[in-house]
C-alpha cells in the first residue's frame, strides 16, 4: 500500500492517462552520476544548468525521488523493467563480459512498442549483449537493447579492452565515436559520427530520431542515456570548456563542470527540435540520474555518494515536464526507478498486464483516472 500511495503522488502530477489518439510522445533522459545538487534547479551553483532548469520550470521537481540502486546496472534493469533488481540477482554494475538483463522479461520499451510506439535507446546500455560476437549472432549469444523492445539503438560497443583502454587514457567522450554499434552492426569510420565527441553523438542522434519518429506520424518513446558526467573527467567540447573555467578549482572539477554543462546544451537542441516540430506540448520529459553523485559531483547536505546506500548514493534529482498536462511546480513526494514503467505507462493510457510482474504500483492506474 505505502508503495502505491507514492506512485500515486508521481502520477498525480501527470494528469488522467491518455487516450490511444492522445498518446504523448515519451522521452527519458538518464545522466550518469549525477548528484542530486549538480542541476541548478536543484542548488547548484558550480555550472548553469539552464536547460535542465527550463524542464523543471515547465513541469514538476520531484526532491525524494530515489534510484534502485548506488550503482548504474541494477538501476538500469529497474527502470526498463518495473522491478527491483534484485529480481533478476543484479547486485553490481556489469563488467562488460557475459553478464546481462535476462532475456523475456516484459520491460518499457516492450510494452510501449506492442501499443503502437516507435522506440529507440541512444548512449550508454551496460546491460549486456554489447559485443560484436552477441550483434553477431543474437540467437546463439545475449539479448542486447532490441531484445528489450528496442527498434533502434546507438550505443558503444562494450567489449573489452577497447572501452576500459580509452577510460584509462581519457578518451571514452573524444573518441567515443571510434566503437559505436548501430542496430548490431559497428558504425564505419565514413559516418560522420565516427571523429565526434560521444556527448555531441547522443544529443546528434537523438534529435535525427525525433524528426525521423515525428515523420512516421506515431508517438515515439526515446530513451537517451547519457555517459556524463561519469568517469573518465574530459574536457566538454567548446565552448563549454572555456564557459566553465574559474579561478581556485582543480583541473577535473573543471573537466566536470564542462560535461555537465555540455550534456545540457544537448538537452537544449532537443528542446529546441520538438519546439521547431510543434510537437512540444505532445512531449513527456522525464529526465533523472541512476545514482548518486561521486568526486567532483555534488551531492548537497546528503551524507555518502555513489556506492553507498547513505542518501547521497541513492537520492537524485528528479524533473518532468509535458506541457498543458503537469502543473508547474515542486514537489517534496517520494518517488524510486520503478516506478517509471507504470508511471509513464499510465501516461500513454497503456495498462500493464499481469505477466510483468511490478513491484512499483500495478494499482495505480484506477486511481490517476479518478484523479
Amino acid at each position: 500500500m505505502k508503495r502505491i500511495l507514492l506512485l500515486y503522488a508521481l502520477l498525480c502530477c501527470f494528469g488522467a492517462p491518455a487516450r490511444a489518439a492522445e498518446r504523448p510522445n515519451i522521452i527519458l533522459i538518464l545522466a550518469d552520476d549525477m548528484g542530486w545538487h549538480d542541476p541548478a534547479c536543484f542548488g547548484g551553483k558550480a555550472v548553469p544548468t539552464p536547460h535542465m532548469d527550463a524542464i523543471a520550470a515547465s513541469g514538476i521537481k520531484m526532491t525524494r525521488f530515489y534510484s534502485a540502486s548506488a550503482v548504474c546496472s541494477p538501476t538500469r534493469a529497474a527502470i526498463l523493467s518495473g522491478r527491483y533488481p534484485l529480481r533478476f540477482d543484479i547486485r553490481d554494475h556489469f563488467p562488460d563480459d557475459e553478464t546481462h538483463l535476462p532475456r523475456g522479461i516484459l520491460t518499457l520499451p516492450s510494452l510501449l512498442r506492442r501499443n503502437g510506439y516507435q522506440t529507440a535507446h541512444v548512449g550508454k546500455w551496460h546491460l549486456g549483449g554489447l559485443h560484436l560476437a552477441h550483434a553477431k549472432n543474437r540467437a546463439a549469444s545475449i539479448p542486447g537493447p532490441r531484445e528489450h523492445g528496442f527498434d533502434h539503438y546507438l550505443c558503444q560497443n562494450e567489449e573489452p579492452p577497447l572501452r576500459p583502454l580509452l577510460g584509462k587514457e581519457r578518451r571514452l567522450y573524444r573518441d567515443g565515436g571510434t566503437c559505436l554499434l548501430r542496430d548490431d552492426r559497428p558504425v564505419p569510420k565514413s559516418d560522420p559520427y565516427f571523429k565526434m565527441h560521444l556527448t555531441d553523438i547522443i544529443g546528434a542522434e537523438s534529435t535525427r530520431l525525433v524528426e525521423q519518429f515525428h515523420a512516421a506520424k506515431k508517438p515515439f518513446f526515446l530513451n537517451i542515456w547519457h555517459l556524463v558526467p561519469h568517469l573518465p573527467y574530459e574536457p566538454g567540447s567548446e565552448p563549454h570548456w572555456s564557459a566553465t573555467a574559474a579561478p581556485g578549482i582543480s583541473d577535473d572539477q573543471h573537466r566536470f563542470r564542462s560535461m555537465l554543462a555540455h550534456m545540457d546544451a544537448t538537452i537544449g537542441d532537443l528542446l529546441r527540435k520538438l519546439d521547431q516540430l510543434g510537437i512540444r506540448e505532445q512531449t513527456l520529459i522525464v529526465l533523472t540520474s541512476d545514482n548518486g553523485g561521486v568526486y567532483e559531483g555534488d551531492i548537497g547536505p546528503l551524507k555518502g555518494g555513489k556506492t553507498d546506500l547513505h542518501e547521497g548514493g541513492i537520492r537524485v534529482s528528479f524533473i518532468a515536464s509535458w506541457p498543458g498536462q503537469i502543473p508547474a511546480g515542486s514537489s517534496n513526494a517520494s518517488g524510486h526507478s520503478i516506478d517509471l514503467l507504470p508511471t509513464l505507462t499510465a501516461a500513454a493510457g497503456i495498462p500493464v498486464p499481469v505477466e510483468a510482474k511490478l513491484d512499483g504500483g500495478q494499482s495505480v492506474t484506477p486511481l490517476a483516472k479518478r484523479g
